[in-house]
């Protein structure tokens, strides 16, 4: 898909839309390492059911140049209120995986009256997470730095590595998503965001989040090994109201593993609940 350049506080960021400038905006936060090319499967979703879909490369990732900051957690969500600005969007339908959940849902909290709507996958809000080996590894200075630089050394193996997690990735979003790697100035980027993961942070969001009434579907992959499907249920926790969805041969990347399952959940979510898309016509 075709992405499109805005200037985002002096960096140029890169971005996908789809659909009527007028329709009901949607926001679509990618992972690690991914960039917007993951929601390509998504996007013709949104826009069949009558909504504008945005999803960018986040600073630093993909063909998104980094912010002129620290890529630290607090910027990262900051980032998002001047994207939105510099669109001139007001409220979104907010839909997020990975780390995007980390950083689009402490902007919802934050920003609760801009928020119309939540699908959340593959991360969680838990204080009883612990990072997983490959991001202990990220937080930890040097040995970070030494895992990354193996990483951008042994591409092909990589690229095998996420074939195998993920079957249906295309031979273009691999480019895309190798970029975090590929420099010592982008794999900054990434070690600064995990270095900045400080999950104590998320203590007065429990609060936030059990005050959040907007629609929320939650979808989650019981193969997941770096988010155990377990912390899909704590969501119910926060929020009372959430729609629970637990895909029994999904991993980490349900977006992009089983594309036709979820752009189902995604089109119930948007369409069931009314949520003010106006579906083109078939």
């Amino acid at each position: 898909m075709e992405k499109k350049l805005l200037t985002v506080n002096d960096s140029r960021i890169a971005y996908i839309e789809t659909g009527e400038p007028s329709a009901p905006p949607v926001l679509l936060l990618h992972g690690f390492p991914e960039t917007s090319l993951m929601w390509e499967a998504i996007v013709p979703t949104l826009q069949k059911n009558g909504y504008r879909a945005i999803a960018p490369d986040l600073p630093g990732f993909g063909q998104s140049e980094p912010m002129r900051q620290a890529s630290t957690w607090e910027n990262y969500i900051d980032f998002i209120t001047r994207f939105l600005d510099a669109l001139r969007i007001a409220d979104v339908h907010l839909v997020v995986h990975d780390w995007g959940g980390l950083i689009g849902l402490r902007w919802a909290c934050d920003h609760s009256a801009r928020v119309k709507s939540l699908v959340l996958s593959s991360f969680t809000f838990s204080l009883d997470y612990e990072w997983h080996e490959l991001a202990q590894a990220f937080r930890t200075p040097q040995k970070g730095e030494a895992v990354f630089k193996q990483l951008a050394e042994n591409k092909e193996l990589w690229q095998e590595r996420m074939r195998t997690l993920i079957p249906a990735v295309t031979r273009e979003q691999l480019t895309d998503f190798y970029g975090i790697y590929k420099s010592p100035e982008s794999r900054r980027v990434a070690l600064e965001l995990y270095r900045s993961g400080d999950l104590d942070k998320l203590v007065p969001y429990q609060e936030k989040l059990k005050q959040m009434e907007c629609p929320v579907t939650v979808i989650s992959g019981e193969m997941d090994m770096f988010v155990p499907v377990s912390f899909a249920s704590s969501f119910q926790d926060l929020i009372a109201h959430a729609n629970i969805h637990k895909l029994p041969d999904a991993g980490h990347f349900v977006y992009m593993e089983q594309t036709e399952i979820v752009s189902g959940i995604i089109a119930d979510h948007f369409v069931k609940m009314n949520l003010g898309g106006k579906p083109m016509n078939t």
